[in-house]
């Protein structure tokens, strides 16, 4: 598979148009996905994988969003299913994108898919969640410092430190992205991000979320 574009997007249910709030970090945050999302539709790939923490499985042509559970909800196509919420979040960015071809769902488990055309990718992920006193949970003090690195990698299109972040410590933090990133430096392996830009890079709910565009040299 020949990755052209990358684009990294948290799985955060308070971006969705609905869903959220109206805060400035909100509209910040959703500006910034917004942009990300276009980055991958823009090219007209001939498809786009989606990719997040998930358990791999074999999903039905039509497959998308429906948040239903949370207020906002959609008539799925007949066979359709709903997607599991981080891979929704990624088909909903993607619609609000105008992208309109074909998608390619999968959990982070999951080999790369076996293709000769080359394709763009979105990652869907949240770094830690127990990193201030807004948090759900208790204050673990790895967490800023697994954050940063992650940050770092995205800033820099580092493919091998996505690669080798640490999967217990980012258990153990409450992050939900590092098997998706994990997943992104396998895919990667070998080849060079000539441009890497971050986002965005926010925590106001106690969660970071994490926005960045990678262009890809196969």
């Amino acid at each position: 598979m020949t990755v052209g574009t990358v684009a990294f997007l948290p799985a955060a249910p308070v971006l969705v148009a609905g869903l959220g709030g109206s805060t400035a970090h909100d509209g910040e945050l959703r500006a910034a996905c917004l942009a990300a999302a276009h980055s991958i539709v823009e090219p007209a790939p001939a498809a786009i994988v989606v990719t997040a923490a998930v358990p791999s499985e074999s999903r039905p042509a039509g497959s998308t969003w429906d948040f239903g559970g949370f207020g906002v909800h959609r008539d799925l196509p007949s066979g359709a299913v709903a997607l599991p919420w981080p891979l929704g979040i990624g088909a909903w960015w993607l619609e609000a994108a105008g992208w309109t071809g074909e998608c390619v769902y999968g959990g982070a488990d999951a080999p790369p898919p076996a293709r000769d055309r080359s394709v763009n990718v979105l990652v869907v992920g949240d770094g830690s969640s127990l990193r201030s006193e807004r948090s759900s949970d208790h204050v673990d003090e790895r967490a800023d410092r697994f954050d940063a690195e992650v940050a770092r990698c995205l800033a820099t299109g580092d493919v091998r430190g996505l690669l080798t972040l640490d999967g217990e410590v980012g258990d153990a933090v409450g992050c939900s992205g590092w098997p998706a990133w994990h997943w992104l430096g396998r895919t990667l392996a070998g080849t060079t991000v000539r441009d890497a830009r971050l986002l965005a890079d926010q925590a106001p709910y106690g969660v970071r979320y994490l926005v960045a565009v990678w262009h890809v040299d196969g």
